[in-house]
């Protein structure tokens, strides 16, 4: 019986939870990526250990334990003969500072958490080799034939890939293609477009799906469904009671994080991973009402759009996210992506910018009065418009890091811009721009153009997609999986098939690695 090695990572473990006992003709086991959620014992991980007592779970709270030891008593050392050799053995399609860039605790620079710490190259190099050291033990001893996953963020994962693609292990995960909820099979944590992707999509014979082409540009409204299940969307202020009894949420789980700390851990345990009580605590109440603040009438810094104004329509990314540090390492600072961005439009040219809904309250209010401070640069209210096709139609043409807004100017025949990977960078008309010294000739030469000619080319992406993915609620599947495993809600007969499609995306990889596409 071959054997499957889950990785499971705080909210996504209920995604697990429900669709691990629909592999039952694999041996399963689990490994918790994240050292926080057992070492504090997460509801979410004991629920998943009360309804998996047959699973063999491995966990890393002897590597946390071991790396605190060394981290509060200020002795980390290490061979550094053996973090050369590993990064001689791995580190063939990833420079070290690239796999550095996988965990949002490394990666403080470039986000507004302040309730994680900087932490020094030593403090960092010796958690990777603590990683590397425990996988390849763990993999020469559980010996599985998969690997599967949900997500890509976080170095734990990042290192467990590397590792099992030096023994030849197939590291199994999905990416969203930002069409439909269609998710297909991806073999390398999302960081490039893969093999099986390009060939196909590259000799395609048959035209199946220009009519899903044409209603795509015809419909009124573009904007994915799902994102009524999360805050990607979000215009406008709660209640102010809904936003106190939001925060009263907040800070209760801030505590009582605390709390099982110092109960599990001790008083004076330090471990860099874990946030900071007093850091947190002031976080999200800043969170909370800078987001009332910058939604309501008050807020300076959004202004209206200009009607015939040329503009390039730049929509902000949710910040640190997989979005940016796993598929796009090298551009996780969007203010220095925003001003080479304004240095390379041409003349009477505007920098229009969307905040995601997401990330209202989590910048500090310095970041908007700084940029706005960029002559040609523009925040936009949210609710300029109803649907991103107005942003997009109305534009000279888009430009985000990895962006879903990309592959809507494609699909109605804009040119756009993206600094990362992607599926839908196949697509033509979506110009993959590796160095931001070629922004502005890319600019020139293509956002001129007014009626791209890449019909064929949408309908092409289409078609794999269809071949290999499958159409999936993923944020309703996964708020649904999450509740049911930790407030006892029931799994509805829609979440059922939606978790029965998602079990098919990682049948559909086995069978793109065993050649039977």
């Amino acid at each position: 019986m071959s054997k499957i090695l889950w990785v499971c990572k705080e909210s996504f473990t209920s995604i697990s939870n429900f669709t691990i006992p629909r592999f039952n003709d694999f041996e399963n086991e689990v490994i918790f990526i994240h050292p926080t959620e057992s070492l504090l014992q997460d509801q979410t991980y004991l629920n998943f250990k009360e309804n998996h007592k047959s699973l063999k779970i491995h966990t890393l709270d002897n590597l946390s334990k071991k790396y605190a030891s060394a981290f509060m008593n200020k002795t980390i050392n290490y061979d550094r003969e053996r973090l050369k050799e590993i990064e001689n053995k791995y580190c063939d399609k990833l420079t070290w500072g690239e796999l550095l860039m996988s965990s949002q605790i490394f990666t403080t620079p470039y986000h507004y958490r302040f309730y994680f710490k900087d932490l020094t190259d030593s403090e960092k190099n010796y958690w990777v080799l603590l990683l590397f050291d425990y996988f390849e033990n763990l993999l020469s001893i559980s010996k599985p034939d998969y690997i599967f996953d949900f997500d890509n963020s976080e170095i734990g994962r990042t290192v467990l890939w590397m590792v099992a693609e030096a023994m030849g292990i197939p590291y199994i995960t999905i990416e969203h293609t930002r069409y439909k909820g269609v998710l297909i099979p991806n073999f390398n944590l999302g960081r490039w477009v893969d093999d099986y992707f390009i060939e196909y999509f590259n000799n395609i014979k048959e035209e199946l799906y220009l009519k899903e082409v044409v209603n795509f540009r015809e419909s009124e409204k573009i904007i994915n469904e799902d994102y009524k299940n999360n805050k990607t969307t979000k215009k406008k202020n709660n209640s102010l009671f809904f936003d106190l009894k939001r925060l009263y949420f907040y800070e209760k789980t801030v505590i009582s994080k605390s709390l099982r700390k110092r109960k599990l851990l001790g008083r004076k345990f330090v471990f860099p991973f874990l946030a900071t009580f007093k850091e947190s605590f002031i976080f999200f109440i800043q969170m909370v009402f800078r987001e009332r603040y910058l939604l309501s009438n008050r807020n300076p810094y959004f202004k209206d759009p200009v009607e015939n104004e040329n503009y390039i329509y730049f929509p902000l990314h949710l910040i640190p996210e997989s979005s940016t540090l796993i598929k796009a390492p090298f551009y996780p600072n969007e203010e220095e992506v925003i001003s080479r961005i304004a240095k390379s439009l041409p003349l009477g040219w505007k920098l229009y910018i969307k905040e995601h809904g997401a990330m209202i309250g989590e910048r500090p209010l310095s970041f908007y009065k700084k940029v706005s401070r960029l002559s040609n640069v523009k925040f936009i209210k949210l609710d300029a418009y109803n649907d991103p096709k107005t942003w997009i139609l109305k534009s000279k043409g888009v430009i985000t890091i990895t962006g879903t807004s990309s592959f809507e100017a494609a699909m109605l025949g804009k040119s756009s811009v993206v600094l990362g990977s992607v599926p839908f960078k196949m697509i033509k008309g979506v110009n993959s721009c590796a160095d931001l010294n070629n922004l502005s000739e890319i600019i020139r030469n293509k956002f001129e153009e007014s009626n791209l000619d890449n019909i064929l080319s949408c309908e092409n992406y289409i078609q794999t997609i269809y071949k290999y993915g499958e159409p999936v609620q993923f944020t309703l599947m996964h708020n649904s999986c999450y509740k049911a495993l930790n407030f006892n809600e029931k799994i509805t007969e829609e979440v059922e098939r939606e978790i029965l499609k998602t079990v098919n995306v990682f049948r559909k990889g086995i069978n793109i690695l065993e050649g039977k596409f």
